[in-house]
């Protein structure tokens, strides 16, 4: 399976989002890393990583997520959406899911929330 990523800007929301498919492994981590890294670093209010389309996941990935979280020294709210078992076990066994906002599904902006 390939990997892709790519950035989605929500200014009104102030929101970046990073939607990611394929396998996260340790030839993939590099550049999954560099990306979630160049976005911590541009300090947006809130970065949402989209995992939905992951469907391997492995240590390396994980330390890129940790690493986020440590460059963010609290400026950039992180949510990870894990939709999947497969790709949610991981971070669980990992202890990460305490560290960020972990959802089943892409946060809805209030006024596109149906009630």
């Amino acid at each position: 399976m390939g990997f892709s990523i790519g950035s989605a800007t929500d200014s009104r929301h102030h929101t970046v989002t990073l939607e990611v498919a394929g396998e996260i492994d340790s030839t993939t981590a590099p550049r999954f890393q560099h990306e979630v890294i160049r976005q911590v670093l541009g300090r947006p209010p809130h970065l949402v990583i989209d995992l939905s389309a992951v469907t391997r996941l492995d240590t390396s990935a994980l330390a890129a997520l940790a690493e986020a979280r440590t460059l963010t020294r609290g400026l950039t709210r992180i949510t990870v959406i894990l939709p999947h078992s497969h790709v949610l076990a991981p971070v669980q066994r990992a202890t990460l899911a305490a560290m960020f906002a972990i959802d089943s599904e892409l946060p809805v902006p209030a006024e596109s929330a149906t009630t």
